[in-house]
C-alpha cells in the first residue's frame, strides 16, 4: 500500500450521486484494493452542499471543489496533486481537461483524458478549438486518450487524438 492517489478532476456538482459518480467510486475501491492507490475527488462549484459528499466520504476518498473562476483550476489542481500525492491525473473529457493536462505536466505525473460522449455536427469554432485541445495539449501533456465506445473513438480520431 502507498499513500499516493489518483487525482480524478470530475467536475461532478449534479444534486444526486448518479451512475458516473457511483462507477469512479467503484473505480476508487478497485484502485484502492488492487494497487493500494487513493482517490482525490476534485469537483465543480454547485458541489459544496451536495448529500452525496457523504458517500465519498463513506467510501475513504477525499475531495475538494474547484474555484469558481477556471483561471484558478490549475494552481488549485497542482496543490491537489501535492497534497495527495497524485500518481495520476484522470480528466472526464471537460473543460477542467487542459488544467488537469499542465498541472498534471508540472508535477511529473501522467494525465489522461476520458471520453464518454460526442457530437455529430462539427462545426468550424469545434475544429478550431480540437487543433489546440487535441494536436497540440494532447500530444505532450496527455498520456492516453480513453474513449468508452467504439464510435467515440473513431471520432477522437477524426479530432485529432
Amino acid at each position: 500500500m502507498t499513500d499516493r492517489s489518483i487525482v480524478q478532476v470530475t467536475l461532478s456538482n449534479s444534486p444526486y450521486l448518479g451512475n458516473f459518480m457511483a462507477s469512479e467510486l467503484a473505480f476508487a475501491a478497485a484502485a484502492k484494493s488492487r494497487l493500494g492507490l487513493g482517490t482525490h475527488f476534485v469537483l465543480a462549484p454547485g458541489a459544496e452542499e451536495q448529500p452525496w459528499l457523504a458517500d465519498l466520504d463513506a467510501a475513504g476518498t477525499t475531495w475538494s471543489i474547484l474555484p469558481p473562476v477556471a483561471g484558478a483550476w490549475r494552481a488549485h489542481l497542482q496543490d491537489a496533486i501535492d497534497e495527495h500525492r497524485g500518481a495520476l491525473v484522470s480528466t472526464h473529457f471537460t473543460e477542467a481537461d487542459l488544467s488537469g493536462a499542465a498541472a498534471a505536466a508540472a508535477a511529473g505525473v501522467p494525465c489522461v483524458w476520458h471520453s464518454r460522449t460526442g457530437f455529430n455536427e462539427y462545426k468550424l469554432r469545434q475544429r478550431v478549438k480540437d487543433v489546440y485541445k487535441m494536436r497540440l495539449v494532447a500530444r505532450r501533456r496527455v498520456a492516453r486518450v480513453i474513449a468508452v465506445s467504439p464510435w467515440l473513438a473513431e471520432l477522437n480520431r477524426r479530432r485529432g487524438a
